[in-house]
């Protein structure tokens, strides 16, 4: 399940942490394969490790970052409403309290696009209150976040394309 279909509640759950880190499993298991067909030589190995390390180190960061931002909220979105629960308190947002919406998303995770780099998974949604609140749904909390954002209706969605997209350095 997506976490797009009727009202649904979006949170952090292990499937989700699974499917932003995919990518990055795969590419290691590749790796690690083309290693074992050149037998582990030691200038393969010093090669096949910075080049894993260079892969890896933006992805963690922004795993952990995602982690941080999204292991004590949850949110059920449905038609025009956000209701964000968190450290046992529960705000509820109407679509015309809401000023704009930012996506911060890799063009090659849209559909047809094809991923190169680990970290172009990793994508979220801003989104920015009247009051100022704002809100932060990421892909830790739902796989595709652009769908569920979509179900607040006539909100307007500001698109920025970034194959790295972390939270804190917008």
């Amino acid at each position: 399940m997506d976490g797009t279909q009727g009202d649904s509640v979006f949170r952090m759950t292990a499937y989700n942490q699974f499917r932003a880190l995919f990518l990055h499993l795969f590419g290691t298991l590749m790796m690690i394969i083309v290693l074992y067909i050149l037998n582990f030589e030691k200038d393969f190995i010093t090669i096949f490790l910075i080049s894993w390390i260079i892969y890896t180190i933006p992805v963690l960061y922004l795993h952990v970052e995602y982690w941080i931002r999204s292991w004590d909220v949850k949110y059920k979105i449905k038609e025009g409403v956000i209701i964000q629960y968190k450290k046992n308190e529960k705000e509820v947002y109407n679509a015309e309290d809401i000023l704009k919406i930012i996506l911060y998303k890799s063009a090659s995770i849209d559909k047809g696009g094809i991923p190169i780099l680990a970290m172009e998974s990793y994508h979220y949604a801003r989104v920015i209150m009247r009051t100022g609140d704002e809100l932060i749904i990421t892909c830790l909390l739902t796989p595709k976040v652009d769908k569920a954002i979509q179900k607040l209706g006539r909100v307007t969605i500001q698109r920025k394309k970034r194959g790295f997209c972390p939270i804190f350095w917008r």
